[in-house]
């Protein structure tokens, strides 16, 4: 069976297997960078603080299967 993932379900799993991470974490500033904080929200990045206009997302990498 052949499984086709995307780049970036590719990129989560390489984090999670070859470096053992469990957690993806960082910061955006949603006014400069619009396009890219819709993309993390559709993605999964679940938004967890805002300071000062500079938003913290992270999400998770433990398999729910």
């Amino acid at each position: 069976m052949v499984v086709k993932m995307s780049g970036v379900e590719y990129i989560v799993q390489w984090i999670r297997q070859e470096l053992g991470f469990k957690e993806v974490t960082f910061t955006t500033k949603p006014e400069v960078m619009k396009v890219g904080y819709e993309l993390y929200k559709r993605m999964g990045f679940e938004e967890v603080g805002e300071k000062d206009g500079i938003v913290s997302m992270r999400m998770s990498l433990l398999r729910t299967e």
